[in-house]
């Protein structure tokens, strides 16, 4: 009779202490789905984030673009205008050295 009671209580200590690492290793896995669910929504917002920069990138890389094309068509009218003056001043002093000559 003294062994079998021996015998149940080291089953009921056993039985007890694998309840316990049943509830710590629930513990650790409800622990590593909240981390897991924290990884996730860092993820979502560091993609969100990184969807706007490249948004930003196009926007500025455009603007960058129409800022070369007027300064390129602003160089060619400068340039034009600048031909047009010479032009201009030929003719003028050319007048003038008829009309004084």
């Amino acid at each position: 009779m003294n062994e079998i009671y021996f015998k149940v209580h080291d089953l009921q200590t056993k039985l007890s202490n694998s309840r316990e690492t049943i509830q710590q290793l629930k513990d650790q896995l409800n622990q590593s789905d909240a981390e897991r669910r924290h990884f996730e929504q860092q993820v979502t917002t560091y993609k969100l984030q990184i969807d706007e920069l490249r948004r930003q990138f196009d926007d500025t890389a455009h603007e960058r673009d129409r800022s070369k094309t007027a300064l390129e068509t602003s160089n060619y009218e400068r340039t034009n205008m600048e031909k047009i003056r010479l032009v201009s001043l030929r003719i003028l002093f050319s007048f003038f050295i008829d009309v004084f000559l």
